[in-house]
């Protein structure tokens, strides 16, 4: 338990507790639409059918997950997860109404996760045992990327394939991650220079029902941010000749870009 007595900015509302107490003990069993509503988030998490579960599973192989299924950490401080049915997101082959995210941001390979009441557009809240948003759709921060700018509350968008068919309605664009957007950032061409107002991570390279490019720094060019090609670091090769796919190293941008060789680089 604590005690506390606070006071708020001039213009604000105060608020004093006498007592405050948190209740850790595992919920095993009650309903749950993250792992926050499971009791101590080391051993407690929610699983995909919206149940608390109480180490389900831990990530050295003493507690595995049925074959075919992943233990996924929901909490940085989780010692155990949740066993979540691996899936492929071009057939979507989850049934029970559980919906197939990808694992990362360039696999076809996903994991089975309960959908959310939030429709197209809507705001949305996503956790790790929940979409957030209806069937078909994904709860994503898709501001505008530029410089000042901070992304609204995230909304559902359709989703998309980027490294395939990348078929989004008109009007509107797939984006790296896999979902289409309405809305316009960098205007930028493939291997061209970002705007000045774009960070690292901003969509560029607009074409035909793709943003196709992210912009991300490049060494020849010294400290300015160039739009490179998105590309799968493991699959097909989608890079031109004269350059190769590789990873924004040291950047907070989990992505592969195509980088043209340089003199000194050696080539992987």
């Amino acid at each position: 338990k604590a005690t506390s007595k606070t006071r708020a900015k001039s213009g604000g509302r105060c608020f004093s507790f006498k007592s405050m107490a948190w209740d850790n003990e595992p919920k095993e069993g009650a309903g749950c639409k993250g792992p926050l509503d499971c009791g101590d988030p080391a051993v407690a998490a929610c699983d995909p059918s919206g149940k608390c579960v109480v180490r389900q599973c831990d990530f050295d192989g003493k507690s595995p997950c049925p074959e075919g299924s992943i233990c996924l950490a929901q909490t940085i401080e989780a010692a155990y997860g949740t066993c979540h049915k691996l899936c492929d997101t071009k057939l979507n082959n989850c049934g029970g109404g559980l919906e197939c995210l990808p694992l990362d941001a360039e696999s076809t390979e996903g994991k089975c996760v309960a959908t959310g009441p939030a429709l197209l557009a809507q705001d949305c809240d996503e956790t790790p045992a929940n979409t957030g948003c209806a069937p078909g759709l994904r709860c994503v921060h898709d501001g505008d990327g530029g410089e000042d700018t901070v992304p609204g509350n995230p909304v559902c968008r359709r989703s998309c394939d980027f490294f395939g068919s990348a078929s989004c309605p008109s009007g509107e664009r797939c984006a790296y991650g896999g979902f289409c957007t309405p809305m316009e950032y960098d205007p930028s061409p493939i291997d061209d220079l970002c705007a000045t107002t774009s960070t690292i991570g901003t969509l560029c390279g607009a074409e035909p029902g793709a943003y196709r490019g992210l912009c991300v720094p490049s060494p020849e060019l010294s400290d300015r941010l160039a739009c490179r090609r998105a590309c799968p670091s493991e699959g097909p090769k989608v890079c031109p000749e004269g350059q190769y796919c590789g990873g924004v190293e040291g950047e907070s941008v989990a992505a592969s870009v195509c980088r043209p060789f340089v003199a000194d680089e050696v080539q992987p």
